[in-house]
């Protein structure tokens, strides 16, 4: 295997969020999340121009009474909810000198779009080479500076809380915002779309859940509808099936056979929900069907949950 870089972010509203915001600033078109982290594959190629590929993991650090990794006790890195792993498949340049050249700086320059603080980690995380705040840009430590360097405690964006908004109900951005959700085995597939049922957009998420879990659900419902309102979309997935199928270890046919599917729209302060097609009659292409549920726009992550899991059961009722 190539080379590993590492990237830390202080805090963000929630795995799903971030893991959903990360796949997007790396232009990745799909996404496998469960409750403690998320995996998802760079080409790097069409992102910084290097042959090769990356897996990406997304983990959160911190437990719910926020103790973090005992390696990380004491140092600049101890209070970070969240690290971002990016694992090359070949040798790569990742901390080759030379700031703005290596591919691990180039990744940091893509995901301080984000705009949260964060840090860029080399050396198997034992230094930062630069950190980034909204508020004061990036910043390059040259050469990198030790995790555990008292400096750091007291300058460094890690060193100072950051408050955590809660999600909150969508704003009246949320209009024609749409998506589709699947189920297959112990997945809960989730498809942003263009529109008002458009395209498929990047990432697709691949839930490790059943529709039962609805926490878990809720929120990746939430962040869909969060990434579809901020106005700044992904790119369009050409065969959204083809990756969903590749991703899950199945066939494209197989897939549609079995999975429930509906289609989400959100508008208007309300959700409604339609059963979805993948296939019309002879061999015409699928699309909405019937309006199965209707309901007030849900006002966080566990009203999501159990507003889908009983568009799951109305689908599946109604097949």
């Amino acid at each position: 295997m190539g080379g590993t870089v590492d990237f830390y972010i202080r805090d963000f509203p929630g795995l799903v969020r971030l893991s959903v915001a990360a796949a997007r600033a790396f232009r990745s078109p799909a996404l496998m999340a469960g409750a403690e982290e998320a995996r998802f594959f760079v080409d790097l190629e069409a992102l910084v121009g290097v042959p090769g590929t990356a897996e990406v993991t997304v983990e959160e650090l911190l437990d719910e009474s926020g103790e973090g990794e005992e390696m990380f006790s004491g140092t600049a890195l101890e209070s970070c909810r969240y690290e971002i792993s990016v694992e090359f498949s070949r040798r790569t340049e990742a901390e080759a000198p030379g700031q703005g050249r290596s591919i691990g700086r180039k990744l940091f320059q893509r995901l301080v779009a984000l705009n949260t603080p964060m840090v860029y980690a080399v050396h198997d995380a034992e230094a930062l080479a630069a950190e980034f705040s909204p508020e004061n840009g990036v910043r390059d430590f040259t050469p990198p500076v030790d995790i555990t360097d008292e400096s750091l405690k007291a300058e460094s964006v890690l060193s100072s809380p950051v408050p955590r908004p809660s999600p909150g109900k969508p704003g009246p951005t949320a209009a024609n915002v749409s998506f589709r959700v699947s189920s297959f085995g112990r997945l809960v597939i989730f498809e942003p779309l263009e529109g008002d049922g458009g395209a498929a957009l990047g990432p697709i998420i691949e839930l490790r859940s059943s529709p039962e879990e609805t926490e878990l659900v809720g929120n990746a419902a939430e962040a869909v509808v969060d990434y579809l309102s901020g106005g700044e979309l992904g790119g369009r997935v050409d065969d959204p099936l083809g990756v969903i199928a590749t991703t899950i270890g199945t066939t494209p046919e197989n897939f549609t056979d079995q999975a429930p599917c509906f289609l989400v729209t959100v508008g208007s302060g309300e959700a409604a929900v339609a059963s979805w097609r993948f296939r019309g009659g002879a061999g015409a292409p699928g699309g909405p069907g019937r309006e199965v549920l209707r309901a007030a726009l849900p006002a966080d992550s566990g009203a999501w949950g159990a507003l889908l899991r009983q568009a799951f059961g109305e689908v599946r009722g109604g097949s």
